[in-house]
């Protein structure tokens, strides 16, 4: 949503056509890390030989899509090529992991976040907003996702190790601050 804003605090105008870019990038980022978590299975069950031709087929479906859009649509097409290379990665991955070792992922929970993150973004970019639209509309989209989170995780075993880690930083930080003080 911000990477207009970005781009013109540290490039020149001509680079801020690098803005359409952006999205494609972003997602592709979030397929990459979606990898490391779905590759999970593969790894425990010691089947590495799926990543070898997984990532074969991804590497020549990126080589061949930028040769076919690249022309084109410029970096336009090579962001989009990389982003349908992770995905493949990460839909082909996904079923050999869970073939093998099968995780009961909560894939609707993550939708239910990505989905409206997807069209906000979609609809900043299409109707470009201008800045202060955007930093309210970033700033309840954070406030709501922030109360699924913890309406829907609160009584997890994750969310009560983040905050106890979380109360032992501050206790730390707060005897320290004490120690401090007795000091002088």
């Amino acid at each position: 949503m911000f990477s207009i804003d970005i781009l013109k605090v540290f490039t020149q105008p001509a680079y801020y056509s690098a803005k359409a870019v952006v999205p494609f990038l972003c997602f592709a980022t979030i397929l990459q890390s979606g990898y490391f978590i779905v590759a999970i299975g593969i790894g425990l069950t010691k089947k590495a030989q799926h990543t070898v031709w997984i990532t074969f087929i991804a590497c020549f479906t990126n080589i061949a899509l930028n040769f076919l859009l690249t022309p084109a649509y410029g970096a336009l097409g090579a962001s989009f090529s990389l982003m349908i290379s992770y995905g493949l990665v990460f839909i082909l991955t996904l079923i050999m992991s869970q073939k093998h070792y099968p995780i009961p992922y909560s894939f609707n929970k993550v939708l239910i976040v990505f989905i409206p993150t997807a069209i906000i973004i979609g609809v900043t970019y299409y109707y470009d907003l201008k800045i202060f639209p955007r930093i309210v509309i970033a700033a309840v989209f954070i406030i709501l996702s922030s109360a699924y989170f913890y309406n829907n995780y609160k009584e997890s075993d994750e969310f009560k190790l983040v905050i106890n880690k979380i109360k032992k930083i501050k206790s730390f930080s707060f005897k320290q601050t004490e120690q401090t003080k007795l000091e002088i």
